[in-house]
């Protein structure tokens, strides 16, 4: 982006005659330059701020037992529902199995 304000500068130095219509185009340049400079540095800083909120809400929510889970029956209840999901992912036939192992041989 500034080097794209350097060459416009430049072009305008060398082809331009009259010294007002210079000066005029050039602190044109550097007023647009500096407005972009700003709006970039305020989007990454949102973005930053964004990805900052989200990555606290994955480490919140990536501890193996929720913070206000204290009762036994509730943790048992969660770590059944745990192996039910991860049994029911699992491929059941020999066909799927065979598939499913291929194809991670594959990827690697």
């Amino acid at each position: 982006m500034y080097f794209g304000c350097v060459v416009g500068i430049l072009v305008i130095w060398k082809t331009i005659k009259d010294p007002s219509t210079k000066i005029f185009l050039i602190i044109a340049i550097v007023i647009l330059a500096v407005i972009c400079g700003i709006y970039y540095g305020w989007k990454a800083l949102k973005e930053k701020q964004q990805n900052a909120n989200i990555r606290e809400d994955i480490t919140q929510h990536s501890s193996a037992t929720p913070r206000g889970l204290s009762d036994p029956g509730q943790r048992a209840r969660l770590e059944d529902l745990r192996r039910n999901s991860n049994r029911a992912s699992r491929p059941t036939s020999p066909a799927a199995r065979s598939l499913q192992t291929s194809v991670v041989r594959h990827c690697r």
